[in-house]
């Protein structure tokens, strides 16, 4: 079976058509992706990169079992253009479309990027963490927080299989809207609150990913508060759809149903029209 998923929630779309067997275990087999890095352009350039894809995997279009699409949070015109466009298309070939939340990705990326030290720390006896940290303008930064373990749980987002290693990711806070000057306090909380509970009584290592390291440099000295953690600061990356499309490949493989009625995730109320 084939996926196509589409993430335009950054400065960089990303596209990509991922393969999985028929006994699908949640992992694509293979992936073709491409990455356009020229914002102002994705309305004229999406139909075009994804024919690009579709001819780069010798099938059509119609021939594709599933769509998936980043909902964001992200810039607000493109994160709706890829949703419109993956909605168009599971509307008119009548397929079932997938929305997976930015975080998600971003962890799903970070893990598999650092699949090789996540099982290194594991095997240490570390509990492992990916925190999502994106930027949302205003100087204000969106993070929450994964878990990364061998163990699959019932609320899982995604699965990692590289070089031998199997780990499953699973969001275990809620979302934090804050500005970036606060991130380290609202972290702090949330570890603070977790050790009074007993849920944190073990060391940890904490890998720290998404675009606000770049938006705001400051981040990565703010983090080392955590002189208890073991830290890998600031990995800057966009989320890409190879990644998105593992999200996607995980719930259907837990027979989970496609989404209905996609919006984007706005992290700030949002009003298209001023009161009169």
């Amino acid at each position: 079976m084939h996926i196509l998923g589409i993430d335009s929630s950054t400065t960089e779309m990303s596209i990509a058509v991922s393969r999985a067997g028929q006994n699908n275990a949640g992992f694509a087999d293979k992936t073709v992706h491409i990455e356009y890095k020229a914002q102002e352009r994705f309305m004229t350039q999406i139909i075009p990169l994804i024919d690009s894809v579709l001819k780069k995997t010798g099938i059509e279009i119609k021939s594709l079992d599933y769509y998936c699409v980043n909902r964001g949070p992200g810039d607000f015109t493109a994160t709706r253009i890829g949703l419109s466009v993956i909605k168009t298309l599971a509307m008119i070939f009548k397929k079932p479309v997938y929305a997976i939340e930015c975080g998600e990705v971003l962890t799903q990326q970070a893990a598999f990027l650092n699949a090789e030290k996540i099982s290194l720390k594991i095997k240490k006896g570390f509990r492992v963490f990916v925190v999502p940290v994106i930027d949302v303008k205003r100087k204000e930064v969106f993070f929450s927080l994964y878990d990364v373990s061998i163990n699959e749980k019932a609320h899982c987002t995604g699965k990692i299989i590289k070089a031998g290693n199997c780990f499953f990711t699973a969001k275990i806070s809620g979302d934090i809207l804050c500005s970036s000057a606060d991130f380290i306090s609202k972290l702090q909380e949330f570890f603070n609150a977790a050790y009074k509970k007993g849920f944190l009584n073990e060391k940890h290592a904490l890998f720290f990913c998404g675009s606000a390291f770049e938006a705001y440099k400051h981040l990565i000295k703010d983090i080392k508060w955590a002189k208890n953690s073991l830290l890998f600061p600031g990995q800057v990356f966009y989320p890409q759809a190879e990644y998105l499309n593992q999200c996607a490949l995980y719930r259907i493989a837990k027979k989970q149903k496609g989404d209905e009625n996609i919006k984007p995730y706005y992290v700030r109320d949002f009003a298209p029209f001023k009161k009169t």
